[in-house]
């Protein structure tokens, strides 16, 4: 401990032994520390207040890169991580420090100690390299066809024209309506501003809710609201709604008489992704559009999946030339940083 820390009462030298603490760490949550009014007797230290500046700057200001050991507690028995305070009428007349082992506080060291190292960890995984570009490539990639396997056999085949099955034959009669009137309206939307492998998409995302999570279909405000929320989240997917695209949300909306086609259409998307990871955010690279993650290549069109193609072979030459010089992942390499730290 610095010498800073050590506070002379009554001709006797005490040591002050504060484990490591939230502050220490970078983060601003947590427990705070509370010594009381401030003063602890100011007559017991020669009339001067007690001040937690003069403890020195502590040992969160140190500019040496920080390893695991820096942020635990002192080992106890060193010093004794256990001060206990003894007042008289509200002023200290001693401080005493020794082990917390075989004391009833225990509990509160071992807890704290649990905290603690969970915080060391977070602190240092962030210091750790961030990824390779080809990383972050990837990983998007692999959460908008639903995993590594889907994106490495990813091929550009156009989507059947089959009809999926939309399951009828176990419905009642009320939701065998429904599931109809939201297939039409799709076909309708299909009709005039898609082609039949969109088509083939925007039926293949409606199987697929009826499947996983029917009553997002079956409860929503009307079968236009159920059609208009599938056609977004597959027009997101292909990149097919916007300004310069090949329709408009607005005019979509329009047809369908409704006031947003996103209205409905987040919760959508997540019933058709189902369970899949989401994949990580879209990367700022090769002007990459901005496409909605459903983990589903069978509905992607086939011009979309010759695009995810295109970026995964580029993703896949920079990672094998980036191993091929001796590189490491980021995983990787952060494990090895925190194994040199333990």
């Amino acid at each position: 401990m610095p010498d800073d820390n050590i506070h002379s009462m009554y001709d006797r030298q005490t040591t002050w032994v504060e484990p490591w603490g939230y502050e220490d760490l970078g983060y601003d949550e947590g427990p705070t520390r509370s010594y009381g009014s401030g003063s602890y007797g100011a007559s017991s230290y020669g009339g001067s207040s007690y001040d937690s500046g003069s403890y020195g700057a502590g040992p969160g200001s140190r500019s040496e890169p920080l390893s695991y050991d820096d942020l635990m507690p002192e080992p106890d028995g060193v010093r004794g991580r256990l001060t206990q305070l003894s007042l008289v009428d509200g002023r200290v007349v001693d401080i005493t420090s020794g082990p917390v082992a075989g004391t009833r506080f225990l509990e509160y060291a071992d807890e704290h100690d649990r905290e603690i190292r969970r915080l060391a960890d977070q602190r240092l995984r962030r210091m750790a390299p961030p990824p390779e570009p080809y990383e972050v490539m990837l990983g998007w990639l692999d959460g908008l066809v639903g995993g590594r396997a889907n994106l490495e056999a990813l091929d550009t085949a156009t989507l059947s024209p089959a009809a999926p099955d939309l399951g009828l034959a176990d419905r009642t009669a009320f939701q065998r309506q429904v599931v109809v009137s939201v297939a039409e309206h799709l076909d309708r939307v299909a009709d005039r501003w898609f082609d039949d492998e969109v088509r083939s998409a925007l039926h293949g995302a409606l199987s697929a809710v009826l499947t996983h999570h029917a009553v997002r279909v079956l409860t929503a405000k009307s079968p236009e609201h159920a059609a208009g929320a599938l056609c977004w989240a597959v027009g997101k997917a292909n990149d097919l709604l916007g300004q310069g695209k090949v329709v408009t949300q607005t005019a979509v909306a329009e047809q369908l008489g409704l006031g947003s086609l996103s209205s409905g259409g987040s919760q959508m998307a997540e019933s058709i992704r189902g369970l899949k990871p989401q994949g990580a955010h879209r990367p700022h690279l090769l002007s990459c559009p901005d496409l909605l993650a459903l983990a589903r290549p069978e509905l992607l069109v086939a011009r979309t999946r010759a695009q995810i193609i295109g970026w995964r072979d580029q993703a896949l030459a920079a990672q094998a030339e980036h191993r091929a010089q001796g590189g490491m992942c980021s995983s990787c390499r952060r494990e090895a940083a925190l194994n040199t730290t333990d």
